[in-house]
């Protein structure tokens, strides 16, 4: 009977099948219809006939196989066989299998009669509870009677279905109910629950269900004692064999439908089972919410529980622990055919679930936090351990961790293990033996345990009879996927001597709690008692593990030098095999590749440079995905990857972590029929205008704009604000038939009154040009010592140099500038910097830390680049060192920071700034002066000037009412404290006094220029703007709404005071109405937003300069901004990224005109690719915003070229890739302001090294260095200065260094570099040099010189070829300062100098008799890197992608064919058989990667089963083909070369075997396929 079932108008994929009998043990012999062993077709067919239905071998829970159905909403099946069972009125019958699908589906049953006759059963529906494996059972009591009783499975959800052991039974069954507010009578019925769970246990008998209601569960004694039992043992339920659970009655526990029981335990734990004698097999437990007593629990209790333990192990070898300090939440210590799911688990001092002594174990859906704290036990949230298999399918998945979150599982109690004293590992080892020797013992002092997921010891193979399986080598694959961890203490998930392992999608996030630096106070008791810190892995660790898949991770380790991905003790370069896998996201941390055990090519891709755009929010644990981040579509699909993700959404092109980014609807799109929307071209002065789009779709169409100076949108009527251009964005929502979708265009706004409009500008009309004339690189030369005096300080990990530096003294007066700096800072520990001299070494700037000017204090470092000079005016230069607020973790602050640790109002967050006064010496030290009401006062900046011949210090004043500043004086050994310039604003509404205000403090000419701020509001409902803090505000009680609300904001202004006087004189406002008080809508990172107002923020540093730009006389006010927007409905900031805003002196934003016009993108006119390979930032907004950087770091205005006017140097930012095409090399490059007199031209640096030009010098310039210009060497001309910060963050110089940078502008372009030219600006003036002589000079190209690199890593074959063009000449070449060598005649004016290593060659070419001339070069030899290979296989489509790296050209060869390849994504489309592929580059010394992808013609079989024939119908145009006969032990029965003819039918004769299940494998040239046939 063929029949669909119409529910509601939708149709669902109904299964029908017949069943020949009552019980279910004979449904379950092999071949049977409930254990789908064999091939499903030949027992149910389907209705339409391509209903897609099979058995399945790869995924089941019981013998081999199991039913998968991908359920459209079309389908159904029917058995063809006839048979039947006895359907009886008011015979109970029972239907029960274990299914997996998608959590949140549904699964119908009902009981039918086969012929027609009387109407089915109505449906039972239950819920799908898992992803995983689940057991669900259905009773009915039958109204009607047939003798052909039919099951129909009715599947209501698009989607996958897979089912295993269904049964069919004619029993009686029941639910049994809990309650805890139930009294000690109930028989447990839903009327009269049982009162424990315990009861519950005990009374079950096969058949039945527990179901626990709300309410909490504790066991006996709870909150007294330390040695109570667990709430639930659930061994009592096996005692007895004949009625203990089996595979088709398992023990089911779960929660009532709609309520949350809760579990607490004090004791050993809440559900505990099995032991050596009883296993606790066949177990379902789902739903509960279990605590355990860690809040109850406090470190000196747990370290005391543990002393007490090892005193009484001493004397009593078989002593057991405490059990309030050991109990886990739920625990199975032996057993098989494990489901734990849905539950929450908490707090318990050991572990949250743990299987040991198990096979088929099933852990889905879980929560674990807050775990692992006070055992001694060295446990993880969750753990299988000792696995014991029940059967040999060694490659067959049976061990599963899936959909599960731990978080915050801490160690926090050092190991102890028993059995090492017993057995006398322990004897002779003492707390100063080394730190491996005191592993597990009772003076070990560290911890190295604790994880998330974590399994172990499922090995025959270890370092002693504690450290490998007792139940020998598992047989079994474990699975982890869609498990999220963060916060643990060691590691995210772990793989621990277990081989077969596979670990797909999962998200590992800042584990690594345990501290790896122990030199420290932290404030924390635990932390505090370590002597070692943990290992540097905080990420996915394999460990003594081989066989082990790895696919679609992603991990971020805790610190930057913590491996994210680490192998231990496992020889992979003997066993490639060993760890294999792909796809997987590195986003913060190392990888730990050494000589021998090292990760294969491919297996991560390294996105720390993208990791913020990677998770919606994670600093929040919001690890899902937003558009565009990289883990979004770039998973690899194979048959390890999860259907569905960690929320149960399907995946479909698989992503990378526990998250998949949702997929689209699969309606139609409306946006080919999208008319009235095109790009715009606009004037400044048009008036305002409306959009009127259209399409197909008559969903809600709304349109933003990514530049808000530009335009804004209101509705569809856009309003212009400004010149530039803006991405208008328009959204149509979806409706009933076409999905949502976006579109952009340009608006491009002119303004012909501006002078610097220049819209239509490009890069090739700028007039300038910036080259690097020379490098100076890694400028301090003994940076050993520096890492000693860290060492000595313990802050070794804390190495940084920092852009807060003084480099404009003349420490020696030798006419050289020197540079104090701040060499490294922890705030729980301190700061140490100290004195670089500046020494001249073959015109080379290079710098010598001198220790005789060291600092050490204990606070926070403050800004010093300008508080650097002679105090006390006896002509030695002098430090004023002020410490900015504590950043570290409050109770940690160290001993100099005096405080009420209970008092959060003392002074906890501040210390004393400190004049050191030098003796020549070395410091005299004064402090103490800077005094708040008894806690030292914070000054956040200071500024250094100069008043009647004495030198001064601006700091903060505490008191507005005495003054903005307080200005401090050295006399003799005092400090001299003076009230600097009158606060106008104290105690006016909204002014709030703040110390950052101090580095903005200019001094020109006879004034003094501060910029200040005072808060605005806006409230929303009215309108209403005023100042914060007036009477509205007050009446309205303001303070305690939201934002959503009412917004606060800044309105800037400047003041201006009288140098001589100190008296104010002027006031002006900024304007900034627009951006403050406007609503629109924006981008930002390509997300678009409504916001209903926003802000301006102080920029960190250098923020505000006063200069006159284009020398009009007249002053202008450069403001480095942060803006944020306030999005609508919310209370959110959005993040407006760094930006330039000019103002000219009566307060007007002249920004567009100086410096906003223009765009990156048609400025540059770069390519189509630009966005995407810039990670999708805006380049079409105008250049005063940063496209590239989010942070704030300040500005610099200096005459760079010394044409007389001022440009504008970005300390960090502006800078991008100018690469045209996805796949090649990245062209990044820094930009800089060139001011010509009337606007300022972004101009590129060209840099004459590669590796200058590199990613990884340029981005996230907060991290990997800043960029500031001084005259470091005192000739007139500034150099750039490039910090770099240092630390693990900077793969290319851990260390960190200083590099100078000189440039060569030849501002008149007439070949002299200014540096050599008498008039730089006049080039009519070329013939003489500063000095008024005849200046030799030789054309630009007189010089040709061409590089070989190296043709492989460590040879020595570099080669220069150099030669010059004027050969009326004789030349001399001196390379590196040393090596010369000639150009003449004799040498035909040309040189080629070999065997050349790796590294920097400075060429430099002199002439003959022209001693003033002197022209030299940088060149970098550099060696080619490993190629990179790993590869994609496209069953669907036949075809294999490659990622490659290490060259620009690839060849790759195919079955023998060569194809070159300028791309490091090629495509190979491949053909059906064996595909040998290979791919090389030019350089055979780079190696090569080899692959063998055999892509089978299909094998069609019938009849299966079969009595006798089986005829294979073999795709293809093999001729032959090879024929085995495998019986279920994997003995070969019978072989054959088999002739195929035109038919292309085989047939093979099984008359002569047994009754059974007979594999048949297959191979020729295009043909490997394995089918399963049963033999009746």
């Amino acid at each position: 009977m063929l029949k669909s079932i119409i529910n509601n108008g939708s149709l669902f994929f109904v299964l029908i099948i017949s069943v020949i009998n009552q019980t279910l043990y004979s449904q379950l012999t092999p071949g049977g219809i409930g254990s789908f062993e064999s091939n499903v077709h030949g027992k149910w067919k389907a209705a339409p006939e391509n209903g897609d239905f099979t058995n399945i071998e790869s995924d089941f829970f019981e013998q081999s196989g199991a039913l998968k159905v991908i359920s459209g909403g079309e389908h159904s099946l029917i058995n063809y066989d006839s048979s039947n069972f006895n359907k009886q009125i008011g015979q109970e019958v029972n239907i029960s299998f274990y299914l997996k699908s998608k959590k949140g589906n549904s699964i119908s049953v009902t009981i039918k009669d086969g012929w027609g006759n009387a109407a089915e059963e109505t449906p039972q529906v239950q819920t799908v509870r898992s992803n995983e494996w689940s057991y669900y059972s259905f009773s009915f009591i039958p109204t009607t009677a047939s003798s052909s009783g039919k099951i129909k499975l009715i599947f209501a959800n698009s989607g996958t279905y897979i089912i295993d052991a269904l049964t069919l039974e004619n029993k009686s069954t029941s639910n049994l109910y809990v309650s805890a507010s139930a009294g000690n009578g109930g028989n447990g019925s839903l009327a009269s629950p049982f009162n424990t769970i315990q009861k519950a246990v005990n009374s079950w008998k096969k058949g039945d269900i527990i179901y626990v209601r709300s309410g909490t569960y504790y066991n006996d004694n709870h909150g007294t004692g330390t040695n109570n039992n667990q709430v639930v043992n659930l061994s009592l339920a096996y005692n007895n064999a004949a009625t203990a659970p089996d595979i088709y009655n398992p023990l089911v526990i779960r929660n009532y439908s709609g309520e949350q029981p809760k579990i607490k335990f004090d004791g050993m734990g809440g559900f505990i089972g099995g032991n050596s004698g009883t296993e606790t097999s066949y177990l379902e437990i789902s739903g509960f919410q279990i605590e355990g007593p860690n809040a109850n629990i406090t470190y000196s209790q747990a370290i005391a529980n543990r002393t007490n333990f090892v005193n009484l192990v001493a004397s009593n070898p078989n002593a057991q622990p405490q059990k309030k300090f050991t109990g886990r939440g739920i625990a199975i210590w032996s057993g098989h055919h494990i489901i734990l799911n849905n539950n929450i688990v908490y707090n318990c001092p050991n572990s949250g679930i743990r299987v040991n002594n198990g096979d088929y174990v099933v852990i889905a859906h879980n929560q674990v936090y807050n775990s692992t704290w006070w055992s001694f036990n060295a446990e993880s949230a969750i753990v299988i351990a000792q696995s014991k298999h029940i059967d040999d399918k060694t490659y067959k998945i049976k061990m599963r961790i899936t959909h599960n979150k731990t978080y915050d599982n801490i160690n926090k109690i050092p190991y102890f293990n028993k059995t090492y004293m017993n057995n006398g590992t322990c004897d002779g080892v003492t707390a100063s033996s080394s730190r491996s020797d005191k592993y597990g013992c009772d003076v070990q002092d560290y911890i190295i345990d604790g994880s998330g997921c974590y399994i172990t010891r499922n090995n025959s193979n270890g370092s002693g009879a504690n450290d490998q399986n007792p139940n020998g080598q598992y047989k079994g694959t474990f699975y982890f996927a869609n498990n999220v961890s963060y916060g643990n203490g060691l590691n995210g998930l772990v793989v621990h001597k277990t081989n077969n392992s596979i670990v797909a999608n999962n998200t590992i996030f800042e584990n690594g709690e345990v501290p790896t630096n122990v030199n420290t106070t932290y404030g924390v008791d635990w932390k505090d008692a370590l002597n070692h810190g943990r290992q540097g892995t905080s990420g996915i660790t394999i460990h003594s593990s081989y066989n082990v898949k790895v696919f679609n991770n992603v991990s971020w380790a805790k610190q930057a030098n913590d491996n994210a991905f680490q192998i231990f003790s496992i020889n992979t370069q003997n066993n490639p095999n060993a760890v294999t896998g792909s796809n997987n996201v590195l986003a913060f941390g190392e990888v730990s590749n050494t000589e021998i055990s090292f990760f294969p090519n491919g297996f991560y891709v390294d996105k720390r440079s993208e990791k913020e755009s990677l998770f919606k929010n994670s600093a929040a644990f919001d690890f899902e995905l937003p558009q565009g981040s990289y883990l979004v579509d770039n998973g690899v699909q194979n048959n390890n990857i999860p259907l569905y993700d960690i929320n149960s959404k399907i995946r479909v092109s698989p992503d990378i972590g526990a998250y998949e980014y949702p997929v689209s609807s699969g309606k139609q799109s409306a946006a080919e029929s999208l008319t009235g929307f095109e790009n715009i071209n606009k004037n400044i002065d048009d008036p305002d205008f409306n959009i009127n789009a259209s399409s197909n779709s008559t969903g809600l169409i709304t349109y933003t704009s990514s530049n808000p100076n530009v335009a804004s949108v209101s509705g569809n009527t856009i309003s212009i604000l400004g010149s530039g251009t803006t991405q208008i964005t328009l959204n149509q929502a979806e409706d009933d038939n076409y999905e949502a979708f976006s579109k952009n265009i340009t608006l491009t706004v002119s303004n012909v009154k501006d002078s610097g409009s220049g819209n239509n500008e490009k890069n090739t009309d700028n007039p300038f040009v910036i080259n690097i004339g020379k490098s100076h690189y890694n400028s301090i030369i003994n940076m050993e010592d520096i890492l000693d005096d860290e060492r000595s300080y313990g802050l070794t990990d804390y190495h940084h140099l920092s852009r807060f530096s003084s480099f404009d003294v003349d420490w020696n007066g030798d006419g050289l500038n020197d540079i104090f700096m701040n060499f490294a800072s922890r705030p729980e520990i301190g700061t140490f910097s100290g004195l670089l001299i500046q020494e001249k070494e073959n015109n080379n700037i290079r710098f010598r830390y001198d220790p005789t000017y060291k600092v050490f204090f204990q606070g926070d470092a403050g800004n010093i680049a300008k508080s650097v000079g002679d105090f006390n005016d006896d002509g030695k230069i002098d430090v004023y060192y002020h410490t900015e607020n504590y950043h570290g973790e409050d109770g940690k602050q160290p001993s100099s920071y005096v405080y009420d640790q209970n008092d959060q109002g003392s002074c906890r967050w501040n210390t004393y700034d400190i004049f050191y006064i030098n003796n020549g010496d070395g410091f005299d030290v004064i402090e103490g002066f800077d005094d708040d009401n008894g806690c030292p006062q914070n000054h956040a900046g200071n500024v250094i000037f100069s008043e009647n011949g004495e030198t001064k210090i601006t700091g903060f004043s505490p008191s507005c009412n005495d003054s903005y500043w307080i200005n401090y004086s050295i006399s003799g050994d005092e400090v001299i404290k003076d009230p600097f310039l009158v606060n106008t604003n104290c105690n006016e509404p909204g002014y709030f006094h703040e110390p950052q205000s101090t580095q903005g403090i200019n001094y020109v000419g006879n004034k003094i220029y501060i910029p200040t701020y005072r808060s605005k509001y806006k409230y929303l409902p009215t309108g209403r703007i005023g100042f914060r803090g007036d009477s509205f505000w007050g009446e309205n009680n303001l303070d305690n709404l939201t934002n959503s609300k009412c917004i606060v904001f800044q309105q800037w202004k400047v003041q201006i005071f009288d140098r001589n006087t100190y008296a104010l004189i002027d006031e002006v406002e900024l304007s900034s109405e627009n951006f403050v008080f406007g609503a629109g809508s924006g981008s930002r990172w390509n997300n678009n937003f409504t916001y209903v107002g926003g802000r301006l923020g102080f920029g960190d540093d250098w923020f505000f300069h006063v200069v006159d730009f284009n020398n009009d006389g007249k002053f202008e006010f450069f403001v480095n901004l942060f803006p944020e927007y306030l999005q609508e409905d919310s209370n959110s900031w959005i993040n407006g990224g760094q930006r330039i805003k000019v103002f000219d002196e009566d307060g007007k934003d002249i920004t567009n005109q100086v410096i906003g016009w223009g765009n990156f993108h048609d400025y540059f006119e770069l390519s189509e690719n630009a966005s995407e390979l810039n990670n999708n930032r805006d380049l079409g907004t105008t250049f005063d915003i940063d496209p590239t950087q989010d942070n704030s770091i300040g500005i610099h205005l200096f005459d760079f070229n010394n044409d007389g006017f001022i440009d504008l140097i970005p300390q960090g930012g502006w800078n991008f890739n100018f690469q045209d095409m996805p796949g090649g090399t990245p062209k990044n490059s820094y930009i800089i302001f060139m001011n010509d007199g009337e606007k300022f031209f972004p101009t590129i640096v060209n840099f004459n090294d590669n590796y200058r030009t590199a990613k990884n010098f340029l981005n996230y310039a907060h991290l990997q260095g800043f960029k500031i210009p001084y005259d470091m060497n005192n000739d007139g001309f500034f150099e750039m200065v490039h910090i770099e910060f240092g630390n693990s963050i900077n793969s290319n110089n851990k260390n960190g260094n200083i590099e100078i940078f000189e440039f060569s502008f030849d501002n008149d372009k007439d070949g002299i570099i200014n540096q050599n030219d008498a008039n730089p600006n006049d080039p009519y003036s070329n013939s003489n040099d500063v000095n008024g002589n005849k200046i030799f000079s030789l054309p630009n190209d007189n010089f040709s010189i061409s590089i070989e690199n190296l043709s492989c890593r460590g040879s020595s074959d570099g080669s220069i070829a150099v030669s010059a063009k004027d050969e009326n000449l004789n030349y001399t070449l001196t390379i590196n300062g040393n090596d010369t060598h000639n150009l003449n005649s004799s040498s035909g004016f040309s040189k080629s100098i070999t065997n050349l290593n790796t590294g920097q060659y400075n060429l430099c070419f002199t002439v003959e008799d022209e001693s003033g001339y002197n022209q030299c070069f940088d060149i970098n030899i550099s060696e080619p890197a490993p190629l990179s290979a790993s590869s994609r296989v496209n069953n669907a489509n036949k075809s294999i992608t490659f990622n490659l790296s290490g060259s620009d050209k690839y060849t790759i060869v195919h079955n023998g064919i060569e194809k070159d390849f300028d791309y490091s994504n090629p495509k190979i489309d491949l053909k059906k058989g064996v595909n040998f592929l290979k791919v090389k580059t030019d350089k055979s010394c780079q190696g090569s990667y080899t692959e063998e992808v055999f892509i089978s013609e299909e094998v069609e079989f019938y009849p299966n089963p079969t009595k006798d024939n089986v005829n294979l119908y073999i795709h293809g145009k093999d001729s032959t083909v090879d024929i085995r006969v495998i019986d279920g032990d994997g003995n070969i029965l019978k072989t054959s070369c088999n002739e195929i003819q035109s038919s292309r039918k085989v047939q093979i004769n099984l008359e002569e075997f047994s009754k059974g299940i007979y594999l048949i494998q297959l191979s020729g040239k295009t043909v490997d396929k394995t089918v399963k046939i049963v033999r009746e």
